[in-house]
């Protein structure tokens, strides 16, 4: 093999993760909870509430404050709800404090500051209000307004938390999970998820579940999983919502249902979910649970790759590259393939180095397309590891090392690559950069087969035909090249028609073999042209026919098949099938000679052709 295909590009919608989700899902929630929620009880009369405030109540101001913020009953206006937050906050009112530092944290209604939001928040949390401790911890966590620093923020954190603020122990829950200030513990960040899930926080129940689904700090378990993520579902959490669609589109811990699964990527969707978006487009472009529809495919994806979801951004990507659903461009494909790669998305850098490895859209460059490879490579993207090894094993743009290729297979195919495995197989069979073993090259056939690695089931078969660290079994050889050509294995196909044409394993049949070769021959296989032709001569399984084997002797000669090329000066010489030319045969004869074939070089030197 000397490049890679399409066919060995992995389909990039199956699988994600929600950390980056679940992090902007903590900004947004973080933000809103009880922050643009009025409460559930009936609301005083607002004129009367207007009074109150106008008379300096600062309940009365906040309250009017959250009615402008909200948009309840009156016109949402930010500004207006500033004003009176600020009121009530320079009384002292703890929540106006924190719902002003919230304005003043995205800028709604007045500059955006995260250091005036930080003052607000800090004399709010001077009164011990648990929201505002534990957004001081979110600026430390994340280095707004202030130099980020993990442990100041579970200081933080764990004030609010003394208090039961169900937020606080989600986030002391993430710090532990991921190592952020303290040493990462699974355990301890389940024991926190699991206090601000039995307060009902959906994020921690939505975290909690993450942790039953990958069985980290917690016994493995998928039916946990989805519990606790309907439970943050059951409250409108979207990216619950995406993750129990997840579980239906893979049948993970439920019987696979991609309809069921369309239904809950929808609900996240309807929420601006971006990795929802995404999954909707790839149940559409795969036709799973719905039409296939590449143009729907392209809709959702689009939705997804604005919002600069890296993985949607890929899938517009292919779209783009193999023109489904919209106009086929390169240049599209190659943009946002860059915008994806730029967020460090390792499937987008390899793209990238696929279209300078093939002059996709760009100018052919092996060096740039290794540099890219390497990016991928580098975050263990088995794809580009066997891309890498490609290069250095044909010597494109670096001196040509087998040995180096091999270390890059190896990488690959023990993440399960199969083209990496077939790849290193046969650098086993045939000693190159590695000890020569049919053993080991049958080894990682096999690994590759059993993916339905077509190139490697074909080795086997050739490996039994032969006798190649096997005992030599032709039927055993005629299955794996059935496998073979069931996918259109050409070659395959024409080695079928030699065990049928010599009766190897089968008994003879010229009959059956001129269709395996016809089957290989108009697919442009040259050993089959030639056999084929060679039929056509002797009248073995079909009509004796000079033409017709005139005609595949010369389209194998035409690839350079020496034996084609001699056997077509032969017809030509003698005028068989064709009209008599002794210089062309002449020609062809010479070609042939070229290559040492024997024939052809007795020929000329009956005809009186010096070489």
């Amino acid at each position: 093999m000397l490049l890679l295909h399409k066919s060995q590009l992995k389909k990039s919608f199956v699988k994600y993760t929600i950390t980056i989700a679940l992090l902007a899902a903590v900004i947004i929630l973080f933000n809103t909870i009880n922050a643009n929620i009025v409460c559930a009880q009936e609301q005083p009369n607002i004129d009367s509430l207007l009074q109150k405030a106008n008379e300096g109540d600062p309940e009365s101001q906040f309250q009017v404050g959250k009615l402008y913020e909200t948009g309840d009953g009156v016109r949402q206006n930010y500004s207006t709800a500033a004003k009176w937050y600020q009121k009530a906050a320079d009384q002292g009112h703890a929540d106006a404090q924190v719902h002003l530092g919230i304005l003043y944290e995205f800028g709604n209604g007045v500059r955006q500051s995260y250091s005036t939001a930080l003052e607000y928040y800090q004399k709010a949390a001077a009164q011990g209000f648990a929201r505002a401790q534990a957004k001081i911890g979110w600026f430390y966590a994340n280095g707004f307004g202030v130099t980020q620093n993990y442990s100041t923020a579970l200081e933080w954190y764990q004030k609010a938390a003394a208090q039961g603020y169900a937020m606080a122990e989600n986030n002391i829950g993430a710090l532990y999970e991921y190592g952020n200030g303290v040493p990462q513990n699974y355990s301890t960040a389940a024991q926190w998820y699991q206090k601000a899930s039995d307060k009902g926080e959906p994020l921690a129940q939505t975290n909690l579940g993450k942790l039953y689904e990958n069985g980290n700090g917690v016994r493995q378990s998928y039916s946990k999983a989805l519990e606790y993520y309907q439970k943050a579902a059951a409250q409108g959490f979207a990216i619950a919502q995406a993750k129990i669609g997840w579980f239906y589109e893979n049948g993970i811990g439920v019987t696979q249902n991609y309809s069921t699964a369309l239904e809950w990527y929808q609900k996240a969707a309807a929420q601006g979910v971006a990795m929802a978006e995404n999954n909707i487009g790839a149940l559409y472009e795969h036709g799973r649970g719905v039409p296939q529809d590449y143009s729907k495919a392209r809709e959702w994806y689009q939705k997804a790759a604005d919002k600069g979801e890296p993985l949607a951004q890929t899938n517009l990507g292919k779209l783009y590259e193999n023109g489904r659903g919209v106009r086929q461009s390169y240049s599209k494909a190659l943009e946002y393939y860059q915008k994806a790669a730029a967020q460090g998305f390792a499937e987008a850098q390899f793209r990238i180095g696929w279209f300078y490895g093939n002059g996709f859209g760009v100018t052919q460059n092996y060096s740039t397309a290794l540099e890219w490879y390497q990016k991928a490579a580098a975050q263990g993207y088995a794809a580009a590891e066997n891309s890498i090894g490609i290069i250095y094993e044909l010597g494109r743009d670096v001196p040509q090392d087998y040995s180096i290729a091999a270390q890059w297979y190896q990488k690959a195919a023990d993440k399960g690559d199969t083209f990496a495995q077939k790849n290193l197989g046969f650098l086993y069979e045939k000693g190159r950069g590695v000890a020569q073993s049919y053993s080991k090259a049958l080894e990682y056939y096999q690994k590759a087969a059993a993916q339905g690695n077509v190139d490697a089931q074909f080795s086997i078969g050739w490996f039994y035909e032969n006798g190649y660290g096997v005992v030599q079994n032709f039927s055993t050889a005629l299955e794996w090249y059935q496998k073979a050509a069931a996918q259109g294995h050409a070659l395959a196909e024409c080695n079928i028609g030699f065990l049928y044409a010599y009766g190897r394993g089968v008994p003879q049949d010229y009959s059956i073999a001129a269709q395996w070769y016809q089957k290989a021959a108009d697919k442009g296989e040259p050993l089959a042209q030639l056999s084929l032709g060679n039929l056509y001569e002797n009248g073995r399984g079909v009509r004796q026919s000079y033409s017709n084997a005139f005609k595949w002797y010369q389209k194998a000669a035409e690839q350079g098949d020496e034996f084609a090329q001699v056997n077509l000066g032969w017809l030509l010489e003698n005028g068989l099938g064709t009209s008599k030319n002794i210089s062309e045969a002449i020609e062809w004869y010479k070609k042939s000679a070229a290559q040492g074939n024997p024939t052809a070089i007795a020929n000329l030197l009956r005809l009186g052709v010096s070489m």
